[in-house]
């Protein structure tokens, strides 16, 4: 028997092996009526409702999860050494360079400096200042006795001549003297000063240089061997006499609090991937950083805050803002108009206490939470931690007001527990501590 269409019941031997049905139409219908799409064919119109033999075909969805995923999100990849040219992923290879070229530059500038010490060492010990200064002085001193004699020709000045000659013959010899003083001076404390540091500095090419050759091979070829000596380069293992007990691999690591550092390369972290000024402000920090922002009243703090939230709201994830001070205030819809911080993902809570918190806000809700601030609500160090641990799995930045002198208010171990302490001062937002982005740079927030 052969094959035949399960809608139509048409014979199908002309499809391929794996056909079912005898065209898309067949099986279009097939997929809504199942097998009861001959009655629904053959039946005369109101005898029959093709919504009766409806096939609900609609897949079980799974529950929506509390908080959609985290948008912006990067991941840290170990590098693959194997694309890219050992000395150029070697950091070692990279700083060897650094410093050679700054030794070179050395080197170069001090032997520039002593050749210009002995072209000028040379010139003092060519010149002869007792014929020089005997000389000159002989002749003005003939010129200056003929003119205060009134003698119009100089042969007649024998006399000036020679009181001139002794003069200048005594200046030459005072000259002389400095001059040969300096000369001592140059050989004995100058030039061997020189030489030393150019000693010192081509020692010091050289070991970076030898260094510098190994890296790149100990890197392709763990089996190189010094083609001088013919042994393998390897790295020494410690004296006997440090490690007191034979312990393997296995025992160190059976707790799970020591890894090799191999193990830590291989590990991937999770980082949000700011970009323009809030990457050069914070860098990418990881997706659960901790910030402090702190400043006296009015410098900015809060518009600041409405301005991160606003751009983490729009492009990584929710974000709710605990508004402490104003609450659903004009003040606060202001602010938010002001900055233009409307989105969807930008929630304002009314909420004056870290107690309300943990009972109204649940956890895995959202992806950032901003306290403004704690000061207001009451939230000293201790309360700030418990807050961290309830909501570890999100983001928090925490604003607090600050002293007449500058400093934040309240105890000082919050600015230490953070990863990111951010100072708010004329309008201007800079970085006092970042453990993902170097320091310097100033945020405008007006």
């Amino acid at each position: 028997m052969g094959r035949r269409c399960k809608t139509c019941g048409v014979s199908i031997d002309h499809k391929k092996k794996n056909a079912k049905y005898c065209s898309p139409i067949c099986k279009t219908n097939y997929w809504l009526y199942g097998e009861n799409y001959n009655k629904v064919k053959n039946a005369k119109d109101g005898e029959i409702r093709k919504s009766d033999y409806l096939v609900s075909r609609k897949k079980h969805e799974p529950k929506r999860k509390v908080v959609e995923p985290l948008k912006g999100v990067i991941e840290d990849k170990p590098e693959n050494e194997s694309n890219v040219p050992k000395q150029i992923t070697n950091p070692k290879y990279s700083k060897l360079r650094d410093i050679m070229s700054n030794l070179e530059l050395l080197l170069k500038q001090e032997k520039i400096k002593l050749n210009e010490v002995n072209v000028y060492l040379n010139q003092l010990s060519s010149q002869n200042p007792v014929l020089m200064s005997g000389g000159t002085g002989t002749v003005l001193g003939g010129f200056a006795h003929a003119i205060s004699s009134n003698q119009k020709k100089a042969e007649f000045s024998f006399g000036g001549a020679l009181i001139g000659g002794l003069l200048g013959a005594g200046l030459g010899f005072v000259l002389k003297r400095n001059a040969q003083n300096e000369i001592e001076t140059i050989n004995e404390r100058t030039i061997p000063s020189i030489k030393k540091r150019i000693g010192y500095l081509t020692i010091q090419l050289k070991q970076a240089n030898s260094f510098l050759l190994k890296i790149p091979q100990l890197i392709a070829n763990p089996d190189y061997k010094d083609p001088i000596n013919k042994k393998p380069i390897s790295t020494p293992l410690p004296e006997a006499d440090i490690i007191q007990n034979d312990v393997g691999q296995e025992e160190l690591s059976t707790k799970g609090k020591i890894i090799c550092s191999n193990d830590l390369k291989g590990m991937k972290f999770r980082s949000l991937d700011f970009k323009d000024d809030w990457q050069s402000l914070l860098g990418k920090p990881s997706v659960d950083f901790k910030m402090a922002v702190f400043g006296k009243p009015g410098q900015g703090k809060s518009t600041f805050c409405l301005q991160f939230a606003n751009y983490l709201a729009q492009n990584f994830g929710r974000v709710l803002y605990v508004s402490g001070e104003e609450g659903f205030s004009k003040t606060m819809k202001d602010k938010l108009q002001d900055n233009r911080a409307f989105d969807k993902n930008l929630f304002i809570a009314d909420i004056c206490s870290a107690e309300d918190m943990i009972e109204n806000i649940p956890q895995n809700a959202y992806h950032f939470i901003i306290v403004d601030s704690l000061n207001n609500m009451g939230i000293d160090e201790n309360s700030l931690l418990e807050l961290e641990e309830h909501y570890n799995n999100c983001a928090m930045i925490s604003i607090a007001q600050s002293t007449k002198k500058g400093e934040m208010r309240g105890s000082q171990e919050i600015l230490h527990n953070v990863d990111i302490v951010l100072k708010v001062e004329d309008g201007f937002a800079e970085c006092t501590k970042n453990r993902f982005a170097p320091l310097g740079f100033e945020f405008s927030i007006f």
